[in-house]
């Protein structure tokens, strides 16, 4: 879903080195007339592709320019096999050596490319080439472009820190005005990382940089393409009809430069907003237009989003034939090795197909194997960033390490050269011990800090800043059994939300998501600064009270479960109630901290059978 927005900030990317101020081997700019036509990517790419094909053959380094334009111009149509393909012929012509600018370009769009293609680890070795050749020729451009491209390709990768870094990097080099390469283009970057991480309202202002400087220099391709990453940030954060009306300007603007992979994404997220406000017909024929679209760009990614949009809107009419035929079309485009989520997303839709058939076992069973795997992947996903962290904190401690050795090898070296001058040797052992004092604190202090960041991640659920289930647990025995030692009061609760499923099958789990982090804003906000809050299952949260007696406990709860009755007011949610029930418990008579977690979650399935909505307080408490 986010090619399109990638594909805008290659507009920026692929003309970025085209000016140099530094002559290194070979060309460091465009030749007449590519340098002419260069502006045409960011306003229309389409116009450049029918430019270039009306030109006559051409030779040498002649021949790698009009393959670098075409490479660029179909990566910002969003057609990546084309765009890999024009990249790859223009590489055939030279070598790192003969034309080293011309070189690292390619490579960039070829990067570009394969990660708008769905495989960005492989363009991340000649990016980091093309990062160190610029920073060796001092060649600010090219610089600037390759760190914006790993910051991308980073992105992707699901590595936000890294990406932050790189991009944020390039934002305090890039001159506000009168350059290629400005502020507002990096801030586009910014703004993808934010939406990949679902945090729409910091992505918003980002969004909206990159829009006034488009509109202001008329760049109708790249305006069209952050209006769509606007649009969507605002629907997303409770703003639909302004997204609306983003979007639908960005699919106008789209229609008129003929970039069909525009008018697709927007007619795709229209289709949304159209069958989530009940308009089936207008949001279906939006839908089967994006498909038709994406079918002509082979764009699979999309093609597997459009397809499973209109199971959905078909299911919700009840027509289940109708459903099944689009989801069997949206697995047709399923690579399950690079759209692990997208699988779970359709396993998921066709246990829905299964219980509106009658089908209800194998909906059950189905939904529960599907589960099973998002949580695998979930717990995948993070091991691997946690790794990755990791192992950025381990170069980063050897490099410090190095450091402090050549600094070492650097005070031995002057001392000998120093011991004939015996009345500066103070001096210079004076400085060279500060700056070795140094050397440590920053190195402590960034240990410290690595330290932090790691346990902070290992401890806390990604989605709503509570502990996770790990850490819960964990101080759940240590409170239990310092409860039980000196027989002071301790309480326990189990709380679920009511009917989740039904909210992620009405919101989709975007929206299901933005309920669970409301939820964990007013536990925190309610409860007190010494109680345990933690996420232990999908909607599932434990929360524990040491010293509190179980009617205190009782009347805290209480309070929290009639303010989550007002999350659906919040959020603007008409037709939907949000809930919660609680099993709660105390150490009277003390128990251990599994007697307790299980009693609770006894009573907390009384409180199910009950009506839901409600405080259970085990009556041995």
């Amino acid at each position: 879903m986010h090619s399109l927005l990638k594909a805008g900030i290659l507009a920026v990317l692929l003309i970025t080195g085209m000016v140099s101020a530094t002559p290194t081997s070979g060309l460091t700019q465009l030749e007449v007339p590519f340098g002419k036509w260069q502006s045409l990517i960011k306003s229309d790419p389409d116009q450049l592709l029918k430019i270039l094909a009306a030109q006559p053959p051409m030779s040498g380094q002649t021949q790698v320019q009009y393959h670098l334009l075409k490479s660029q111009a179909y990566a910002a149509l969003i057609m990546a096999e084309q765009s890999i393909l024009e990249a790859q012929t223009g590489l055939a012509l030279i070598t790192p050596y003969q034309q080293p600018w011309l070189y690292h370009q390619l490579h960039l769009s070829m990067a570009f490319a394969q990660d708008l293609n769905g495989t960005p680890a492989k363009g991340l070795d000649k990016t980091n080439e093309a990062i160190v050749w610029a920073e060796s020729h001092n060649h600010l451009p090219l610089l600037l472009e390759a760190l914006m491209t790993r910051g991308l390709l980073l992105t992707s990768l699901s590595d936000y820190i890294a990406a932050m870094a790189d991009l944020q990097r390039a934002y305090n080099l890039a001159p506000e005005h009168d350059a290629w390469v400005v502020k507002a283009d990096l801030a586009g970057s910014i703004a993808l990382v934010y939406e990949y991480r679902r945090e729409d309202a910091l992505a918003l202002p980002y969004f909206a940089e990159a829009v006034e400087y488009y509109r202001e220099q008329q760049s109708w391709i790249s305006l069209s393409i952050y209006l769509y990453g606007l649009g969507r940030a605002n629907k997303n954060t409770g703003n639909p009809e302004l997204g609306r009306a983003q979007l639908q300007e960005s699919a106008d603007l789209s229609r008129r430069i003929n970039d069909n992979q525009g008018v697709a994404y927007a007619l795709k997220e229209l289709a949304g907003l159209d069958w989530r406000s009940g308009k089936h017909e207008l949001a279906k024929q939006s839908a089967l237009q994006a498909l038709v679209l994406f079918e002509q760009g082979q764009n699979a990614y999309m093609l597997l989003d459009s397809a499973l949009l209109l199971s959905r809107i078909y299911l919700s009419e009840q027509q289940t034939k109708l459903a099944t035929e689009y989801l069997q079309q949206a697995r047709q485009t399923l690579n399950p090795d690079s759209m692990p989520l997208q699988e779970i997303a359709l396993n998921e839709q066709a246990a829905r197909i299964m219980a509106a058939s009658g089908q209800y076992q194998q909906a059950y069973e189905a939904l529960a194997q599907t589960n099973t795997k998002h949580q695998v992947l979930l717990a995948k996903q993070s091991t691997e960033q946690l790794h990755q962290l990791r192992s950025r904190y381990e170069l980063e401690a050897q490099a410090q390490q190095n450091e402090l050795l050549e600094a070492q090898n650097q005070l031995q070296l002057a001392q000998l050269a120093n011991q004939q001058r015996s009345n500066r040797l103070l001096q210079v052992l004076f400085i060279s011990l500060s700056f070795i004092l140094c050397l440590l604190l920053i190195l402590f202090h960034r240990q410290r800090l690595h330290k932090q960041a790691l346990q902070q991640l290992a401890d806390t659920d990604a989605l709503t800043g509570l502990l996770n289930r790990r850490k819960t647990l964990e101080l759940l025995q240590l409170q239990a059994d310092l409860a039980k030692r000196h027989q002071v009061d301790f309480c326990v609760a189990l709380v679920d939300l009511d009917h989740f499923k039904k909210i992620n099958d009405s919101l989709g789990h975007q929206g299901g998501d933005q309920v669970l982090k409301h939820f964990a804003k007013l536990c925190t906000q309610t409860l007190r600064h010494t109680d345990i809050i933690g996420r232990i299952g999908g909607e599932e949260f434990l929360i524990a009270l040491p010293h509190t007696n179980a009617e205190d406990a009782a009347s805290l709860l209480e309070r929290l479960r009639k303010r989550c009755e007002g999350i659906a007011d919040i959020m603007q949610l008409d037709e939907l109630q949000v809930s919660i029930s609680i099993g709660l418990v105390s150490n009277k008579p003390p128990r251990s901290a599994i007697e307790l977690l299980a009693r609770a979650d006894k009573i907390l399935y009384s409180a199910k059978d009950a009506g839901r909505n409600r405080l259970v307080i085990d009556k041995a408490a």
